[in-house]
């Protein structure tokens, strides 16, 4: 059987072709839809240019046109925006949590407000009233007391303009016994409600605590061990302790469990107790809970989308980085973004690109002076190059194995040359090039060629150098401008906006002397300041990088730096969640004062 002849393979190892201005144009285009887009969303969402009757951003009415009709001055309701997958609602956790120190018999009382949507709120599309959604409540509660004391806990409802009252919930617990925990599943947000504490232990009892086992006197003190079961062990320090013929024994100085003892006082007035008598505690009347604590939390609705202001202005899902509160994809932040994307993504590539390029000019004078000194050694072009190609020139090899092909292939070394120069691209190396092309041609030795060609670049490199250094001062100083600018607008976003929005907080203008202070959005001032600082950052950065290299890309790049910092920074500081409008939590509102319990 004949065998199969080996297949014989060669790499050639081609040139490839240079992709570097079709990946650019790419990003470029990509980048610039992606930031059109934002544009876009962004000013559909302020009130700049579109402004419908109804509140809601232009973008919200286009996405759910068909829940939504933009002349509709009332705006949309509860029932309208919860039909919008963009305008969903979501319960906030409403607290009340207090502590009522040394109440006394029979108990104390408080009333308190649910928060929630009003009637109007609550119509469908048929003007129908719709209910209002379910807003659970919890009821939490201790108590801390010298005696297990049974108290009760009731929360009622009051409707709006009678006395009649409503019991919703009601919990009895005891006194040093934990915890009691409840709820219900809906608190209306109409109304009143009253929660009140209530315990009435009878004026006088008599405990029996055990049976005494052993007397241990020493040092004035006496040890009872107890034991029987009505044995108690929650004693306090100053309990007084009594024999059945209701004479004090003395004071609790000390209680344990395990085993059951007591230590009391014991001196001379004390009456001594025997061997197997029964002991009682004697509660005299002194009843009082010492500390009662309580927690209320309903889960409430305000009527306004999660993802908006009170403005219906769209802020975006909540982020939140521990104690900051950030709202990332706030309205705000798109115009920025927006820029951001047309500019940097292609920029940061170019400039990426010509800092490679840099690299290879930083290396082509060395290349040039060892292909002379090889050239002078006696060997031909191509060998020369061949051999420099497993030399070390940094970014330049590749070029360099590149060229050695070339030349093997029987390419001659000016068109080698040529073609290496037009994939660099740079007036350096095009101006090397020419000259070395030129003087071949006219004839002259091309080993000094190559060393004046060297010579030259390398000399056009030093002047580089010299100027990026002359000008770092200047582009530092645009830096350090821009970031105080920047310090400065965030100080008047964090101080003199909160101020002047908390001078006229009730919505209406005030009058100071003759001057007049007009009621303030602090959102508007805050954008208007946020779209400042992004318009500063494009032109700074565009000129340090103009400034820096030449060129745009450098510019486009400083720019997209300096936006990052202006949107990072104000998310950071300036977006704060009161000042950007976000509804906050009103908690159940309790009145002012006590409800004494008559009983």
């Amino acid at each position: 059987m004949a065998r199969k002849k080996p297949k014989i393979r060669v790499d050639l190892e081609l040139p490839k072709d240079d992709k570097t201005q079709d990946t650019f144009l790419a990003i470029l285009m990509i980048g610039v839809l992606l930031g059109l887009s934002c544009l876009g969303f962004w000013i559909t969402n302020s009130d700049l240019v579109f402004e419908p009757a109804n509140g809601n951003p232009m973008f919200v009415n286009l996405v759910c046109q068909d829940q939504f009709d933009p002349q509709d001055i009332n705006g949309p309701t509860y029932f309208q925006n919860e039909s919008c997958p963009l305008t969903h609602e979501k319960a906030q956790t409403e607290r009340w949590a207090d502590s009522w120190n040394r109440v006394t018999p029979p108990g104390l009382a408080k009333t308190f407000y649910v928060p929630g949507m009003n009637q109007m709120q609550l119509i469908d599309d048929d003007g129908h009233r719709i209910p209002h959604p379910q807003q659970p409540m919890t009821l939490t509660v201790n108590a801390q007391a010298a005696n297990d004391y049974r108290y009760v806990v009731v929360i009622s409802h009051q409707d709006e303009g009678t006395n009649n009252e409503t019991k919703e919930l009601e919990l009895a617990c005891f006194a040093n016994d934990g915890s009691c925990s409840t709820s219900i599943d809906h608190a209306k947000p109409e109304g009143r409600y009253k929660i009140t504490l209530d315990f009435k232990p009878t004026k006088r009892t008599n405990t029996r605590i055990g049976e005494l086992l052993v007397t241990d006197e020493a040092s004035g003190y006496s040890t009872y061990s107890l034991s029987g079961p009505d044995v108690r062990s929650n004693f306090t320090e100053g309990d007084a302790v009594f024999n059945a013929n209701f004479q004090e024994l003395g004071r609790v100085i000390s209680a344990t469990s395990s085993p059951h003892q007591i230590t009391i006082s014991s001196s001379t007035d004390s009456v001594s107790p025997t061997a197997g008598e029964v002991l009682y505690r004697y509660d005299r009347g002194n009843h009082m809970i010492q500390v009662f604590n309580f927690n209320i939390e309903v889960e409430s609705y305000d009527g306004i989308p999660e993802n908006m202001n009170n403005n219906s202005l769209w802020l975006g899902p909540e982020l939140s980085l521990g104690p900051l509160k950030l709202r990332p994809m706030m309205f705000a932040n798109f115009f920025g973004l927006g820029f951001l994307l047309m500019v940097y993504p292609a920029a940061v590539y170019s400039d990426r690109q010509m800092q490679k390029i840099e690299a290879m000019e930083d290396k082509f004078p060395d290349f040039l002076r060892d292909l002379a000194e090889y050239w002078k050694g006696g060997l031909s072009m191509t060998l020369a190059v061949r051999t420099l190609a497993n030399s070390e020139y940094g970014a330049l090899n590749a070029e360099v194995k590149k060229m050695s092909d070339q030349l093997s292939w029987g390419i001659a070394f000016e068109d080698v040359l040529v073609m290496f120069a037009d994939r660099v691209g740079t007036p350096l190396v095009k101006r090397a090039v020419s000259l070395v092309g030129e003087a071949n041609k006219a004839g002259g030795k091309i080993s000094d060629i190559l060393v004046t060609a060297a010579n030259d670049s390398r000399e056009i490199q030093f002047l580089k150098g010299e100027r990026y250094r002359a000008i770092g001062s200047y582009i530092a100083v645009i830096w350090v401008s821009f970031m105080v600018f920047i310090g400065v607008i965030v100080v008047l976003s964090k101080v003199f906006i909160p101020a002047i929005a908390s001078s006229n907080s009730g919505g209406e203008s005030e009058t100071i002397g003759n001057m007049q202070i007009n009621a303030v959005d602090p959102l508007f001032f805050l954008v208007v300041f946020f779209y400042g600082v992004c318009a500063q950052a494009l032109g700074n950065g565009a000129m340090a990088g103009l400034m820096a290299t030449g060129r745009l890309a450098t510019g486009m790049k400083q720019a997209g730096m300096m936006l990052i910092i202006c949107i990072v920074l104000f998310n950071l500081v300036a977006f704060d969640p009161s000042l950007i409008g976000v509804p906050a939590q009103e908690g159940l509102k309790p009145d002012i004062g006590f409800i004494p319990i008559i009983g």
